[in-house]
Order: C-alpha cells, then sequence, then structure tokens
C-alpha cells in the first residue's frame, strides 16, 4: 500500500484549493459577461453591440459627444463622453434598437438615463423576454417637462426635463436568470419631440451597486 506523506496530501490540497478558486473565478466572470449588455454607455461611439431592427430613427450618427443643445447651452446631463440622440436623424423618422441579450442577475435591477420621447405611448424603452420576445416593462419618459422657456435655471432646477437626461430604474426580480434584452422604441413621427435619447445603462447590480 501506498503511503501518502504529509508533504504530498498538502501538495495534492493546495492543487485542489487552487483549481477551485480559478474555476469560481472564471465562472463569476462568465456571469458578470453574461449580465451586462454590450455598449450600454455607447462610449464606442458607436452602435457596437446594437442592432437596429426596424426603421430609420438609430444609426452610428445618432451617437455623439455633445455636451449640450440648443443655443442656450443646455447640459445634456449624460454620463461619461457619448450618448444616444436619436434627434439627428430627424424628429419624424421612427424606429428600433435592440441591444446585446443578457441574463438578469444580481439585484434584478437596470438603470439607465432618458431624455426627450414626449409621446409616452409611442417612446420608451422596452425590456424583452429573448425566448419569446415578449415585452416584459416598458419604460416611458414620465420626467418629460417643457416649460415653454429655454433657462439653463430652469433645468438645473429640475423644473425642465426636455431633451436633457432623467434617471430611471426598473426593479424585475422576478425575471432572475432569464435572458432578456433592451428594445430602445421610437414610433412617434410628429415632430414635437418625436425622439428619445438614452445614456448610461446598465443591467448587473449586486446589493444595490452597479458591477462595471
Amino acid at each position: 500500500m501506498k503511503v501518502i506523506t504529509n508533504r504530498s496530501f498538502y501538495y495534492w490540497l493546495i492543487c485542489i484549493i487552487w483549481m477551485i478558486f480559478i474555476t469560481g473565478c472564471n465562472n463569476s466572470l462568465h456571469n458578470i459577461s453574461n449580465s451586462q449588455i454590450i455598449n450600454g454607455d455607447f462610449e464606442t461611439g458607436d452602435l457596437t453591440g446594437w442592432t437596429v431592427v426596424e426603421g430609420d430613427a438609430f444609426s452610428n450618427e445618432t451617437v455623439v459627444d455633445t455636451a449640450t443643445f440648443w443655443d442656450e447651452n443646455i447640459p445634456f446631463q449624460h454620463e461619461g463622453k457619448y450618448h444616444l440622440n436619436g434627434v439627428i436623424t430627424g424628429e419624424q423618422k421612427v424606429g428600433k434598437l435592440q441591444s446585446s441579450t443578457f441574463r438578469l442577475s444580481g439585484d434584478g435591477t437596470i438603470t439607465f438615463k432618458m431624455g426627450a420621447a414626449r409621446d409616452i405611448e409611442k417612446t420608451y424603452v422596452a425590456v424583452c423576454l429573448a425566448k419569446t420576445n415578449d415585452i416584459i416593462f416598458k419604460q416611458p419618459n414620465t420626467f418629460f417637462l417643457d416649460p415653454g422657456i429655454a433657462e439653463v435655471s430652469q433645468y438645473d432646477k429640475g423644473l425642465a426635463y426636455t431633451n436633457n437626461y432623467a434617471d430611471y430604474a426598473i426593479y424585475l426580480p422576478e425575471y432572475i436568470g432569464q435572458e432578456m434584452y433592451l428594445l430602445i422604441v421610437d414610433d412617434d413621427s410628429d415632430g414635437d419631440f418625436g425622439f428619445i435619447n438614452v445614456d448610461s445603462i446598465k443591467t448587473y447590480y449586486v446589493d444595490g451597486v452597479a458591477i462595471p
């Protein structure tokens, strides 16, 4: 009978622990990557990771690094350098833009910034199940508020939300573990803020903190 020495025992024990650790790290990295959409912040400067599935409202040109709007230089209040500015192709254009697929994990929280999108029935961000393409949640820009005057002070005080961004959070813990995607929808062709701005989409939160 072969006798395992203490040195051999500890060597194999260390090897087993190391293999378990590496496997756990790989699984964690895999879970994190599967839980986040590609280019949710549009920081590639184009629509990398996104697919135009309908219409001509969205293109690479709608991803901009413009920091302000109108002659009054009102800040968009976006995050990072780039964001999706739907007005670039024209307010009368309509279309749908689909994100990459992700598995809802962590807290089941999705957050993003949205601007413009005055018609809450025709312009919104939708959460869709990948296996059925069913929409399980729609978020329109319910913060939209046009005071009729373009004064920076009104926007700074939170008394105006037009092209600038408002923050939104969607909580879907009952769908944790399911594959889904986001759909940015612009079905508004009337020309009265008939476009949608989106930025800073985050789809993976743990204990209330976004995991990059």
